[in-house]
């Protein structure tokens, strides 16, 4: 039924396309069901319902004696979650607690009526109501509550499972929150539990997940339509990264079959003016090998603030370990600038930040692509430490025309065209397909193939007024 790999080459199945057909949706939904069930189960056993029709609260009571359902033969998100990351009871309640908040209220119920109602929050089970519409929140200490009771030495075990080992937490599907705008002073135990948005979507409709750009995850994952002979490149350029493609293929086994004396991680650096097309060869190595490719926002990385570089540095590197995921930094030398002699204070976090990173780097199993327009600006240190460093220097005349001839989309042409003398023009590959998709936009509002030759030197024109550049002659072009 579930024969989608996750594209982060992670155990998780999935139904083609993360698609359930209708017999899978209803075989998924009893698989929750019974899962929410038993939470429902765990309460009121932690809670019995008193013989005046309210709730006791029954510290003593051992929940081992509801084991969770079998999932070892399961189908669907949940059971292959499960299953991969081997939870156990303790991280399952959690999961599924944290999960019932976006599926049935009935679960959730159970804690309503549990709770004083006119209570601000409830220190016994550790939920709290938020205002205006008083939704029920619950927190680290209701499934602390859940397992343990009042015993201190289970809770201390249960916290010891769901937080500090917990699977969940390190793989960043779940982290805990601290509550904002309330009264309350809120210690550890009363942070709340949140699923990361894409295993929400995950857990519910199938879709494969992978992190949403924002606070948490500060890259975007990018990919092309195109193919490796629209990457018109020198031979030096194709040769290099023709290794990059061989250590993908065969480096794991390679440093398998070595052991400590290979290094695992790839860290590769492509320097060269801007459009020379160092990030389509990094979507392209991706395609090729249908790997996830994050291209870092540099801008929601770095921070004014002393040490918050790198813990933003570490939540990137700890959410991609073990995924398989290329990181590619654009720009890198924004962040990764020579070190330089400590003057001050901003100098010396400066520098931290550049060794922090190159720690990671060197500890991070997949591959770590760097881009910058200007090599020299980067770190010696981590030059130095880079397994290649691929140059893409700007087009000569030859390549100028093949990138004319390839990057033209499908179903337009050109008029008549001297390409030798049009590839005169000093451009790079982004100009040149930033030509061809205005004059085909032109071509397309006049109902046309045909693209003019008077167009595309009048967007050739537009292209390099953005680099202060003027146009050669282009009497031979019109």
């Amino acid at each position: 039924m579930y024969i989608h790999n996750h594209p982060s080459n992670s155990p998780f199945l999935y139904e083609s396309e993360g698609k359930f057909t209708a017999g899978a949706l209803e075989a998924y939904n009893e698989l929750l069901r019974n899962e929410t069930d038993w939470l429902v189960r765990v309460m009121l056993l932690r809670f019995p319902k008193s013989s005046n029709g309210g709730y006791e609260f029954a510290s003593e009571a051992n929940w081992e004696q509801l084991p969770p359902p079998d999932l070892r033969d399961g189908k669907g998100p949940y059971a292959a979650l499960v299953n991969a990351l081997e939870l156990g009871a303790e991280e399952r309640l959690l999961l599924i607690l944290t999960l019932a908040r976006q599926m049935s209220k009935h679960s959730l119920k159970v804690l309503t009526d549990i709770l004083m109602t006119q209570a601000e929050y409830h220190d016994e089970i550790g939920c709290y109501f938020v205002t205006p519409n008083r939704s029920l929140v619950f927190t680290l200490n209701t499934v602390l509550t859940l397992i343990a009771g009042n015993h201190a030495g289970r809770r201390g075990m249960a916290f010891t499972k769901l937080v500090q080992e917990s699977k969940l937490v390190r793989e960043q599907i779940l982290e805990f929150e601290t509550p904002t705008n309330f009264s309350i002073q809120f210690g550890e135990g009363e942070k709340a539990p949140v699923l990361a948005k894409e295993y929400v979507t995950f857990l519910l409709s199938g879709k494969p997940p992978r992190p949403d750009f924002g606070e948490n995850f500060p890259a975007k994952l990018v990919s092309t339509n195109l193919d490796w002979h629209h990457l018109v490149v020198q031979k030096a350029t194709r040769d290099e990264i023709n290794w990059v493609v061989q250590w993908i293929s065969h480096g794991r086994p390679f440093t398998e079959r070595v052991g400590s004396r290979a290094i695992s991680s790839f860290p590769v650096l492509f320097f060269g003016p801007p459009g020379t097309g160092k990030t389509l060869a990094a979507k392209l190595i991706g395609k090729q090998f249908g790997k996830m490719v994050f291209r870092i926002d540099l801008s929601m990385m770095v921070s004014k603030y002393i040490g918050e570089t790198e813990k933003n540095l570490a939540r990137l590197f700890d959410r991609a370990q073990g995924k398989d995921w290329i990181l590619f930094f654009d720009e890198a030398d924004s962040l990764f600038s020579k070190r330089t002699q400590v003057n001050d204070s901003h100098d010396k976090w400066a520098n931290l930040e550049t060794s922090y990173l190159l720690q990671r780097i060197e500890e991070y199993d997949g591959l770590c692509i760097l881009a910058t327009n200007l090599r020299d600006n980067i770190d010696a240190a981590m030059l130095r430490r880079f397994q290649y460093t691929i140059h893409f220097p700007r087009p000569t005349e030859e390549l100028r025309e093949q990138l004319w001839k390839s990057l033209l989309p499908n179903g337009y042409e050109f008029d008549q065209l001297d390409f030798r003398k049009l590839c005169v023009q000093d451009l790079t590959g982004a100009n040149i397909s930033n030509v061809l998709n205005h004059a085909c936009l032109a071509a397309e509002a006049e109902g046309r193939t045909v693209l003019k030759n008077s167009e595309i030197v009048q967007f050739m024109a537009l292209e390099l007024m953005k680099e202060s550049r003027t146009l050669k002659s282009t009497d031979h072009i019109k």
